[in-house]
């Protein structure tokens, strides 16, 4: 799926006078099979720009084109299969059920679409380093584990674009190496492009394209 930005700014933005440098200067952009990282401080709108990505903001103005159809011309009852085939993502919030287990989790998402095996699944929790909480109660678990839950669970579908909102933020560098490496993996098995967002300036291989806003 090819996805172009056009003067895309959402409309919070509108009377704040943005730098040159800024996205949100111009709001034009081609992600056509690339790997994107979005780097910002923090409320400078990178969760927006991922969620109107995802079709769950619609306060912007200019143009969001999949496959050169506007997405506001996308019917309602479609989102579900877009999320479903064409985009995976991990919310700043996480958005995981904290009354089951981390393979319960997982299992919701991965049920449907039969993408991993237990024992594959397994083997990405060990990667990650969370083996030892597969049957512990995710309200149990440190943020950190939490966030490598999710990305495992956003892994566990479909999808030509994975968007990743601060998927890092409570692990050390060690660790998201490794969650990266999985994401990354992942993406080039399925022909995926990342878009992932982060406070600080990239240091991750293998982006195309830095978006600053």
């Amino acid at each position: 799926m090819d996805i172009i930005l056009q003067n895309l700014l959402p409309e919070p933005l509108n009377d704040i006078q943005h730098p040159e440098w800024s996205f949100w200067s111009h709001g034009n952009a081609n992600l056509i099979g690339q790997n994107i990282y979005i780097s910002a401080k923090s409320g400078k709108g990178k969760s927006t720009f991922l969620q109107m990505i995802f079709g769950l903001r619609k306060d912007y103005g200019g143009n969001i084109l999949f496959d050169g159809i506007n997405i506001r011309d996308i019917p309602f009852d479609n989102w579900s299969a877009i999320r479903q085939a064409k985009l995976s993502m991990v919310f700043q919030d996480l958005r995981l059920f904290d009354q089951l287990t981390v393979w319960e989790n997982i299992k919701l998402k991965n049920e449907i679409f039969q993408t991993f095996s237990e024992a594959e699944a397994l083997y990405l929790a060990e990667h990650v380093g969370i083996k030892k909480q597969w049957n512990q109660i995710t309200a149990t678990l440190s943020m950190g584990q939490k966030q490598r839950v999710a990305i495992l669970r956003a892994l566990s579908q479909p999808y030509e674009y994975i968007l990743l909102d601060e998927p890092f933020a409570h692990l050390d560098k060690n660790t998201a190496s490794l969650c990266f490496e999985i994401i990354h993996d992942r993406c080039s098995v399925q022909r995926a492009g990342i878009i992932l967002s982060g406070l600080e300036n990239n240091e991750l291989p293998d982006f195309t394209q830095n978006i600053i806003i």
